[in-house]
Protein backbone atom coordinates (compact mmCIF):
# COMPACT_ATOMS: atom_id res chain seq x y z
CA UNK A 1 0.00 0.00 0.00
CA UNK A 2 1.24 3.72 -0.72
CA UNK A 3 2.01 5.85 1.72
CA UNK A 4 2.12 9.62 1.06
CA UNK A 5 2.96 12.21 3.68
CA UNK A 6 1.36 16.09 3.22
CA UNK A 7 3.67 18.69 5.25
CA UNK A 8 1.76 21.43 7.49
CA UNK A 9 4.18 23.84 8.37
CA UNK A 10 3.16 25.98 11.07
CA UNK A 11 5.83 28.73 12.11
CA UNK A 12 6.11 32.51 12.65
CA UNK A 13 9.03 34.80 12.52
CA UNK A 14 9.71 37.28 15.65
CA UNK A 15 8.83 40.76 15.06
CA UNK A 16 6.08 40.76 11.69
CA UNK A 17 2.92 40.94 12.90
CA UNK A 18 0.93 42.42 10.18
CA UNK A 19 -3.03 43.19 9.60
CA UNK A 20 -4.48 42.04 6.45
CA UNK A 21 -3.80 45.18 4.40
CA UNK A 22 -1.02 46.22 1.61
CA UNK A 23 1.25 48.30 4.19
CA UNK A 24 3.00 47.46 6.85
CA UNK A 25 1.07 47.32 10.52
CA UNK A 26 1.18 45.31 13.45
CA UNK A 27 -2.11 43.10 14.40
CA UNK A 28 0.25 43.05 17.16
CA UNK A 29 3.04 45.22 18.43
CA UNK A 30 6.22 43.43 18.65
CA UNK A 31 4.50 39.99 18.28
CA UNK A 32 5.25 36.90 15.74
CA UNK A 33 3.88 37.05 12.38
CA UNK A 34 3.72 35.21 9.15
CA UNK A 35 5.84 36.02 5.82
CA UNK A 36 5.77 34.98 2.38
CA UNK A 37 2.43 32.98 2.60
CA UNK A 38 3.15 30.75 5.69
CA UNK A 39 0.05 31.39 7.18
CA UNK A 40 -1.82 28.82 4.46
CA UNK A 41 0.35 26.47 4.94
CA UNK A 42 -1.14 24.68 7.82
CA UNK A 43 -4.94 24.88 5.91
CA UNK A 44 -4.54 24.12 2.99
CA UNK A 45 -2.06 20.97 3.41
CA UNK A 46 -4.97 19.88 5.91
CA UNK A 47 -7.38 20.45 3.68
CA UNK A 48 -5.65 18.53 0.65
CA UNK A 49 -4.86 15.44 2.86
CA UNK A 50 -8.92 15.60 4.11
CA UNK A 51 -9.20 15.32 0.42
CA UNK A 52 -7.14 12.94 -0.35
CA UNK A 53 -8.88 10.76 2.83
CA UNK A 54 -12.02 11.03 1.19
CA UNK A 55 -10.96 9.98 -2.32
CA UNK A 56 -9.55 7.15 -0.81
CA UNK A 57 -12.96 6.16 1.39
CA UNK A 58 -14.69 6.47 -2.12
CA UNK A 59 -12.64 3.95 -3.76
CA UNK A 60 -11.14 6.40 -6.18
CA UNK A 61 -7.62 6.33 -4.62
CA UNK A 62 -5.83 3.54 -2.78
CA UNK A 63 -3.60 4.11 -0.42
CA UNK A 64 -3.13 5.72 2.90
CA UNK A 65 -2.40 9.86 3.56
CA UNK A 66 -0.55 10.96 6.59
CA UNK A 67 -0.69 14.33 7.58
CA UNK A 68 1.89 15.79 9.86
CA UNK A 69 2.32 19.26 11.65
CA UNK A 70 5.92 20.28 11.03
CA UNK A 71 7.21 23.33 13.35
CA UNK A 72 9.74 26.29 13.50
CA UNK A 73 10.94 25.64 9.88
CA UNK A 74 12.02 29.54 9.73
CA UNK A 75 14.26 28.85 12.42
CA UNK A 76 15.93 25.39 13.37
CA UNK A 77 13.93 23.46 10.83
CA UNK A 78 12.08 20.61 12.52
CA UNK A 79 12.31 18.57 9.54
CA UNK A 80 15.60 17.89 10.09
CA UNK A 81 15.03 16.16 13.86
CA UNK A 82 12.00 14.41 13.08
CA UNK A 83 14.06 12.89 9.98
CA UNK A 84 16.50 11.85 12.59
CA UNK A 85 13.90 10.40 14.70
CA UNK A 86 12.60 8.23 11.53
CA UNK A 87 9.23 10.37 11.79
CA UNK A 88 8.75 9.68 7.73
CA UNK A 89 10.15 6.12 7.39
CA UNK A 90 6.83 4.81 6.46
CA UNK A 91 6.23 6.86 3.92
CA UNK A 92 6.82 6.31 0.10
CA UNK A 93 6.50 9.82 -0.83
CA UNK A 94 6.02 13.16 1.02
CA UNK A 95 4.92 16.30 -0.58
CA UNK A 96 4.99 19.58 0.43
CA UNK A 97 4.26 23.20 -1.42
CA UNK A 98 4.94 26.77 -1.25
CA UNK A 99 1.78 29.52 -1.58
CA UNK A 100 2.47 31.42 -5.47
CA UNK A 101 0.54 33.17 -7.78
CA UNK A 102 0.35 29.92 -10.31
CA UNK A 103 -0.24 26.06 -9.93
CA UNK A 104 2.87 24.45 -11.20
CA UNK A 105 5.14 21.49 -10.09
CA UNK A 106 8.66 23.65 -9.62
CA UNK A 107 11.68 22.76 -10.90
CA UNK A 108 14.01 25.11 -8.89
CA UNK A 109 16.37 24.08 -5.82
CA UNK A 110 16.72 25.61 -2.73
CA UNK A 111 19.96 26.29 -1.22
CA UNK A 112 22.17 24.22 1.77
CA UNK A 113 22.80 26.36 4.86
CA UNK A 114 23.89 25.74 8.19
CA UNK A 115 22.97 27.69 11.56
CA UNK A 116 25.49 27.98 14.41
CA UNK A 117 25.72 30.72 17.51
CA UNK A 118 29.22 31.86 18.41
CA UNK A 119 29.61 33.21 22.18
CA UNK A 120 33.04 35.50 22.64
CA UNK A 121 33.89 35.47 26.25
CA UNK A 122 36.23 38.44 27.59
CA UNK A 123 36.40 40.79 31.02
CA UNK A 124 34.53 43.30 32.04
CA UNK A 125 36.46 46.68 33.35
CA UNK A 126 35.87 50.34 33.81
CA UNK A 127 36.18 51.55 29.67
CA UNK A 128 37.50 54.83 31.19
CA UNK A 129 39.31 54.35 34.46
CA UNK A 130 40.88 50.57 33.85
CA UNK A 131 40.26 49.77 29.69
CA UNK A 132 43.74 48.00 30.02
CA UNK A 133 42.51 45.57 32.37
CA UNK A 134 39.45 44.51 29.82
CA UNK A 135 39.28 42.01 27.54
CA UNK A 136 35.64 43.09 24.91
CA UNK A 137 33.84 40.43 23.75
CA UNK A 138 32.05 42.68 21.83
CA UNK A 139 35.68 43.36 20.15
CA UNK A 140 35.98 40.13 19.23
CA UNK A 141 32.23 39.97 17.32
CA UNK A 142 33.15 43.02 15.40
CA UNK A 143 36.09 42.05 14.00
CA UNK A 144 34.54 38.55 13.63
CA UNK A 145 32.00 40.43 11.59
CA UNK A 146 34.69 42.47 9.84
CA UNK A 147 36.13 38.92 8.42
CA UNK A 148 32.98 37.78 7.15
CA UNK A 149 32.08 40.86 5.15
CA UNK A 150 35.60 40.98 3.77
CA UNK A 151 35.36 37.25 2.93
CA UNK A 152 32.45 37.78 0.64
CA UNK A 153 34.52 39.15 -2.17
CA UNK A 154 36.02 35.68 -2.37
CA UNK A 155 32.96 33.08 -2.17
CA UNK A 156 31.03 31.90 -4.96
CA UNK A 157 28.59 34.38 -5.99
CA UNK A 158 25.96 32.07 -5.29
CA UNK A 159 26.67 31.78 -1.62
CA UNK A 160 25.39 33.79 0.80
CA UNK A 161 25.85 35.43 4.25
CA UNK A 162 24.14 36.59 7.16
CA UNK A 163 24.51 37.09 10.84
CA UNK A 164 22.02 39.09 13.70
CA UNK A 165 23.52 40.75 16.75
CA UNK A 166 21.94 39.00 20.30
CA UNK A 167 23.81 39.96 22.68
CA UNK A 168 26.38 42.83 22.63
CA UNK A 169 26.55 44.39 26.47
CA UNK A 170 24.26 46.71 28.65
CA UNK A 171 26.14 49.91 28.90
CA UNK A 172 28.66 52.46 27.16
CA UNK A 173 31.25 52.94 30.35
CA UNK A 174 31.64 49.16 30.79
CA UNK A 175 34.40 46.70 28.88
CA UNK A 176 31.72 43.75 28.13
CA UNK A 177 32.32 39.95 29.04
CA UNK A 178 30.30 38.70 26.47
CA UNK A 179 28.59 38.88 22.92
CA UNK A 180 26.74 36.57 20.91
CA UNK A 181 25.99 36.39 16.99
CA UNK A 182 23.57 34.70 14.91
CA UNK A 183 25.41 33.22 11.49
CA UNK A 184 23.86 31.62 8.63
CA UNK A 185 25.75 30.47 5.57
CA UNK A 186 23.74 29.43 2.01
CA UNK A 187 25.20 27.88 -0.87
CA UNK A 188 23.89 25.66 -3.63
CA UNK A 189 25.59 22.31 -2.03
CA UNK A 190 26.06 21.54 1.36
CA UNK A 191 30.22 20.71 -0.18
CA UNK A 192 30.04 24.96 -0.89
CA UNK A 193 28.63 25.40 2.90
CA UNK A 194 30.83 23.13 4.81
CA UNK A 195 33.70 25.62 2.72
CA UNK A 196 32.20 28.59 4.34
CA UNK A 197 31.38 26.85 8.09
CA UNK A 198 35.40 25.78 7.59
CA UNK A 199 36.33 29.24 7.08
CA UNK A 200 33.83 31.31 9.08
CA UNK A 201 35.05 29.45 12.44
CA UNK A 202 38.62 30.28 11.46
CA UNK A 203 37.75 34.08 11.51
CA UNK A 204 35.91 32.97 15.00
CA UNK A 205 38.98 31.72 16.52
CA UNK A 206 41.15 34.76 14.58
CA UNK A 207 39.21 37.35 16.11
CA UNK A 208 39.53 35.46 19.74
CA UNK A 209 43.14 35.49 19.43
CA UNK A 210 43.34 39.16 18.47
CA UNK A 211 40.92 40.01 21.35
CA UNK A 212 42.41 37.83 24.25
CA UNK A 213 38.84 36.54 24.35
CA UNK A 214 37.76 32.73 24.50
CA UNK A 215 34.98 31.89 21.80
CA UNK A 216 32.24 28.84 22.14
CA UNK A 217 30.60 27.81 18.87
CA UNK A 218 27.30 25.98 19.02
CA UNK A 219 25.41 24.54 15.98
CA UNK A 220 21.66 25.23 15.48
CA UNK A 221 20.70 23.01 12.32
CA UNK A 222 21.83 23.20 9.19
CA UNK A 223 19.81 21.33 5.86
CA UNK A 224 21.12 20.32 2.45
CA UNK A 225 19.42 21.70 -1.13
CA UNK A 226 16.42 20.16 -2.41
CA UNK A 227 17.19 17.73 -5.39
CA UNK A 228 16.01 18.79 -8.50
CA UNK A 229 13.30 17.85 -10.14
CA UNK A 230 13.36 17.47 -14.09
CA UNK A 231 11.58 18.72 -16.74
CA UNK A 232 10.34 14.87 -17.81
CA UNK A 233 9.55 14.32 -14.56
CA UNK A 234 7.53 17.29 -13.58
CA UNK A 235 5.78 17.00 -16.59
CA UNK A 236 4.59 13.25 -15.55
CA UNK A 237 3.80 14.13 -12.18
CA UNK A 238 0.98 16.95 -13.81
CA UNK A 239 -0.27 14.27 -15.81
CA UNK A 240 -0.63 11.89 -13.14
CA UNK A 241 1.71 9.46 -14.26
CA UNK A 242 1.83 6.18 -11.73
CA UNK A 243 4.06 5.70 -9.45
CA UNK A 244 6.18 2.44 -11.57
CA UNK A 245 6.01 5.57 -15.06
CA UNK A 246 7.51 8.00 -12.31
CA UNK A 247 10.44 5.68 -11.08
CA UNK A 248 11.37 4.47 -14.38
CA UNK A 249 11.44 7.98 -15.52
CA UNK A 250 13.66 9.66 -13.06
CA UNK A 251 16.21 6.32 -13.25
CA UNK A 252 16.16 7.57 -16.31
CA UNK A 253 17.13 11.09 -16.20
CA UNK A 254 19.62 9.94 -13.56
CA UNK A 255 17.94 9.41 -10.17
CA UNK A 256 19.01 6.99 -7.56
CA UNK A 257 17.15 4.86 -5.86
CA UNK A 258 17.27 5.10 -1.90
CA UNK A 259 19.43 1.65 -1.75
CA UNK A 260 21.90 3.18 -4.42
CA UNK A 261 22.09 6.48 -2.67
CA UNK A 262 22.34 4.89 0.75
CA UNK A 263 25.56 2.77 -0.27
CA UNK A 264 27.23 5.79 -2.43
CA UNK A 265 26.86 7.66 1.40
CA UNK A 266 28.47 4.83 3.13
CA UNK A 267 31.23 4.64 0.83
CA UNK A 268 31.76 8.55 1.58
CA UNK A 269 31.61 8.11 5.24
CA UNK A 270 28.50 10.34 5.30
CA UNK A 271 25.81 6.97 6.75
CA UNK A 272 26.41 4.50 9.08
CA UNK A 273 25.47 1.23 7.67
CA UNK A 274 22.91 0.91 11.01
CA UNK A 275 21.07 3.73 9.78
CA UNK A 276 21.21 2.63 6.42
CA UNK A 277 19.66 -0.61 7.63
CA UNK A 278 17.30 1.41 9.78
CA UNK A 279 15.76 3.64 7.12
CA UNK A 280 15.87 0.40 4.57
CA UNK A 281 14.02 -1.43 7.25
CA UNK A 282 10.41 0.71 7.54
Amino acid sequence: MIKIGILGEFDANAGISQKLQPFKEARIEGAAGHGCGHNLYGTASLAAAIAIKEQIEKGTLKGKVIFYGTPAEETIFAKVWMVREGVFDQLDVCMDWHPGDTNESGTQSTKALVDFRISFNGSSSHASSDPWNGRSAVDAMELYTTGLNYYREHIIPTSRIHYQFEAVGDVVNVVPDYAKIWTRLRGNTVENVNVLYDRALDIAKAAALMTGTTYETKLISGIYEILVVTKPIKEAILRQATTPELKEIALKEGFQTMQDMGRRMIANGELSFREYERVLSN
